[in-house]
């Protein structure tokens, strides 16, 4: 499978106020896709943006209409001295799942991870992520510092560029 089709570009997710919809995109498709609020209040996605969007590097894939289709974000964790990469806040709107944007998603956080030095990456398994960190070479773990089950990768096997 590609990395995404060539119709669809990421951008970096602008802060709250900057004059852009992205943020505000990228919190409705979160809180619908994660959350499962199928009709979020503006007051909803107004927190969202504040409290996910703005506190995590973000990125999010937009397609030609420039309606945002995907997102996710990397969070990072210093613990016992190393270097952790949380991967957070990812979703991809149900009918663009299946073709890369997820997986290029999270290729560019991890890359990002990598350079940041992190020596693992993370995602707390959610339902429909088990299959889908897997896929991406994740293996299941516990770690005492999130809530539920998480799926880790190794960094050796990220390629920083």
């Amino acid at each position: 499978m590609s990395l995404a089709p060539a119709e669809i570009s990421f951008v970096e997710i602008p802060r709250p106020g900057q004059g852009h919809t992205i943020a505000e995109e990228a919190a409705l498709l979160l809180l619908q896709g994660i959350r499962g609020i199928l009709v979020p209040s503006p007051e909803q996605i107004e927190k969202a943006v504040a409290s996910e969007l703005d506190t995590n590097p973000s990125l999010a894939a937009v397609n030609e209409e420039g309606t945002v289709v995907g997102t996710g974000g990397i969070q990072l964790y210093e613990i016992d001295d190393v270097i952790k990469g949380g991967i957070v806040n990812m979703v991809v709107t149900p009918s663009e799942r299946g073709r890369g944007i997820g997986t290029a998603i999270m290729s560019k956080l991890e890359t990002a991870a990598a350079r940041a030095g992190a020596q693992e990456v993370f995602g707390q398994q959610h339902p429909g992520s088990l299959g889908f960190y897997e896929r991406r070479g994740c293996e299941p773990a516990m770690r005492p510092f999130v809530r539920g089950n998480v799926l880790v990768k190794p960094i050796e096997t990220l390629q920083p560029s």
